[in-house]
């Protein structure tokens, strides 16, 4: 590959989305492209990652990269996936399940973007988080009409704590412009922060399906 992307995305069957992902070559961070929801990401064709340590092995065999990367080093990925960066919250808006963004930047202790809401891909690989018009406090559809309308962001986490958020039309990047943090960076509501970083540092446990070694069952 040209870039530093990954795909998780069946190409005979999506050939369209595939190709766009395909056209994003930049070479400052890792680029990964799968359909996703608040459970992790997914080709639609049987293939899923919800943990860290699936995340891992699947970077693995796909990012010369993600292999060669440094502890404590400045590794970054981006998530294309819709809802990839979003927590499962309740109806008093605490956090019951922390996003696979959030987890694999805590327990690997790197920078991951992911969108927090649906993520319309154009055909030059760039990303647009989109809300859906008629949906719930976790972005799941509450109605037919599953028409998308309105603005979401692209949420950075480093070492697992929620740092910074920026509007749907930020082109994620390893190293924000001036412009960027003038022009797209948005304030993270203390509410919202609280909760997303009330448990960084106390989610030591085993992933849930994987074994003592952390290898996927």
């Amino acid at each position: 590959m040209e870039g530093l992307e990954v795909v998780l995305i069946n190409h005979k069957k999506e050939p369209s989305l595939y190709n766009s992902a395909m056209r994003n070559t930049s070479k400052n961070e890792i680029n990964f492209y799968a359909h996703g929801n608040l459970d992790g990401l997914t080709n639609n064709s049987g293939k899923w990652i919800k943990t860290p340590a699936q995340f891992n092995e699947y970077l693995t065999a796909k990012s010369e990269q993600w292999r060669n990367r440094k502890e404590g080093g400045n590794t970054v990925v981006v998530l294309y996936a819709c809802r990839s960066g979003r927590a499962t919250v309740d109806d008093d808006g605490n956090v019951t399940k922390q996003s696979l963004a959030q987890r694999v930047s805590e327990k690997y202790g790197i920078t991951v973007i992911a969108p927090d809401e649906r993520n319309l891909v154009y055909s030059d690989g760039t990303g647009i988080p989109t809300r859906a018009k008629y949906g719930d406090k976790n972005g799941n559809y509450s109605s037919e009409d599953h028409t998308l309308e309105g603005e979401g962001n692209w949420l950075v986490y480093k070492n697992g704590e929620l740092t910074e958020m920026y509007g749907a039309g930020w082109t994620p990047k390893a190293n924000p412009t001036l412009w960027d943090r003038i022009f797209y960076r948005k304030q993270i509501d203390d509410k919202m922060r609280e909760a997303y970083n009330k448990n960084v540092g106390d989610n030591k446990t085993p992933d849930p399906q994987t074994d003592k070694d952390g290898k996927s069952n």
